[in-house]
Parts: structure tokens; sequence; C-alpha cells
């Protein structure tokens, strides 16, 4: 029969008369924090534990690893309190993640390529939520239960909106950009539930109109010596009418 597992151990060092410890899943605590106190210094306590750093004997390292156990679970208490779980997670609360490059899920993968995020792009980020997303009723909605009609909706509203010249917003660079940016924040979406069915995905991106303007040439000729002001005879720089 195997023997239980011991929720930590201390050792001390010969070398240097220090203590080394490590913890283990029987603590409570995941596997994947555990790994991260494998064979570590009391030296790296956290600050509140500061008074657990020097054990002068086995008890007292012993105390110490209990202390710093209790702290963990708790920290991590709190952490599972804050967190919302990723199926409860409204359109309104995954959105705004976009907008902080401390939250966004894009940060890492940008540093991992290394690519800086930029600081414009998130506060254009932040305008299209705070303005037209925040108080939309889709912003109330699971991400989870989201579909393809709630979608066409929602850009129905935003395009029969006015912009500040009293035009429709339908085909502006504004409209384009809102439904870009939330065609972005359902794809990241996607990454993280595989099973799960975008209702974008069969809805083709938007394609902003533009206008096109006739240029008029640099140099335009001149007939007679003195015509235009520059007084060059020949050609003379086109005035912009």
């Amino acid at each position: 029969m195997p023997r239980p597992q011991k929720p930590f151990f201390t050792r001390r060092r010969n070398d240097s008369k220090t203590f080394l410890f490590s913890i283990n899943p029987a603590s409570g605590l995941p596997w994947k924090a555990c790994l991260d106190w494998q064979r570590r210094s009391f030296q790296d306590f956290p600050d509140a534990l500061a008074q657990y750093r020097n054990p002068k004997n086995k008890s007292a390292a012993d105390a110490g690893v209990i202390a710093l156990i209790q702290y963990l679970n708790q920290e991590l208490e709190a952490d599972n309190a804050r967190r919302i779980p990723p199926e409860n997670v409204t359109v309104s609360d995954w959105a705004k993640k976009f907008t902080d490059i401390e939250t966004s899920p894009r940060t890492g993968r940008n540093a991992a390529k290394n690519r800086s995020y930029s600081l414009g792009t998130l506060d254009t980020y932040k305008t299209y939520y705070n303005t037209h997303i925040k108080n939309d009723p889709i912003a109330e909605m699971l991400m989870s239960e989201v579909d393809e009609d709630d979608v066409t909706t929602f850009t129905n509203r935003l395009s029969i909106k006015k912009l500040k010249n009293g035009a429709p917003m339908a085909g502006s660079r504004t409209f384009t950009g809102i439904v870009i940016f939330l065609r972005m924040v359902f794809r990241e979406y996607r990454r993280k539930h595989k099973r799960w069915i975008n209702p974008f995905q069969d809805l083709d991106p938007p394609s902003q109109n533009s206008v096109p303007y006739d240029a008029l040439p640099l140099w335009l000729p001149c007939w007679k010596k003195g015509e235009y002001p520059c007084g060059i005879y020949g050609k003379c720089l086109a005035i912009s009418i």
C-alpha cells in the first residue's frame, strides 16, 4: 500500500544552513500552483509573510510553509470569486476586455510575436464599446447564447443611427469599425470554445463605400508670360479651386 503524500516537505541545506521547501497537491492547492513552489527558498515568500523568511529550525520552517499554504488558498479563493465562468460571460463583459491592454486576450499573443499593442487602437475600441455596444440590448446577452439573428438585429439598429452630420451610420467608417471590432471579439471567444458556433461565421464582413476624387495635375501650362503670379513662362503651379 503506497504511503500517503505529505502536504509539504522542508529540508535544511548543509552548505548554507538555510531551508528549502516543496508543496504537494495534498495541501489542497492545484497541481499547477504546487509546481511553482517546488524546491523554493523561504526568501521567496510574499511580503505578507515576510516574518517567515528566515526560519531558525525545522519547526519554524514547517510553520512558515503551513502559513504559506493558507495564504495561497485564500488568494486562490479570492481570484476565483473575481472570475466569471466563460459560459456565463455577457457580450458587454467580454467586449470590455479588449479595451484595456492588461485584460485583452490579444495582448499576450502580440507580445509573443514581438509586436506592441497599439494604444490608439485600444482607444478606438473603447470608444466603440462605450458609445455603441455597452448600452445596446445585445450587451446583456450571454456570449454562449447569441445567435445570427441577434447579430443581424444589432447591425440593423446600428445602421439606422445618425452620424453628427445627420447621415445614417450604415456604410460609414464608424459603422464598419464597430462591426469589425465586434467580429474580432466573437472570433476571440471562439478560440477558447471550439465547439461554439460563431454567429458571424456566415455573415460577410462590411465594406466601406469610398468616393473617388479626380486629382488635378501639379503643373498647368502658361501660354502668356505673367499670366500666373509665379511669373514662370511655360509652366505654373496649379491653383486649388
